[in-house]
């Protein structure tokens, strides 16, 4: 029984996840490649919203001629302690196998997803939010709830008293 009933979820969630849309920069993406194919010119960058990174990363990075031969297993066990001990230090003790290290915070938004809900459940979730959590609930096959929070408050649940 309960064999079939992860069957079906994931067989839900493949479905979703082929009905999800294409995020906008993705779209934008093949532009250049297809202009190219055209002998047209166009171009755009595409950079994050964040920091720069710094020089020194880049230069660490060019000189770094250790070789390396870590397993997945190996690279995941010190994630785990590395997490476990900083969560010590605040005082929240775990056990390594109750942390999933995931490749990314999609991923780890879809297990979070499935992990607390059911197929149909509602979740909260606050907003401003982005794009691709919104779509990533479909895979997880639930309903979000949007919370509106605003900068006027500099988006706290309720305003400072």
């Amino acid at each position: 029984m309960e064999d079939t009933l992860i069957q079906e979820r994931v067989a839900i969630g493949l479905r979703n996840g082929r009905d999800m849309q294409a995020s906008p920069l993705r779209k934008l993406a093949a532009l250049p490649s297809n202009a190219r194919k055209r002998d047209q010119s166009l171009s755009f960058e595409h950079r994050p919203a964040d920091l720069p990174t710094a020089p020194a990363v880049f230069n660490a990075m060019k000189n770094f001629d250790q070789k390396t031969s870590a397993t997945l297993r190996q690279t995941y066990s010190v994630a785990l302690t590395a997490w476990k001990n900083y969560y010590r230090h605040y005082g929240i003790s775990f056990e390594e196998s109750e942390l999933i290290v995931t490749a990314g915070g999609s991923e780890a938004l879809i297990f979070a997803m499935c992990a607390v809900a059911d197929a149909g459940d509602e979740i909260l979730v606050f907003e401003p939010s982005t794009r691709i959590t919104m779509d990533l609930r479909r895979i997880a096959n639930v309903r979000l709830v949007p919370v509106a929070l605003s900068i006027e408050n500099a988006f706290h649940l309720r305003p400072k008293t």
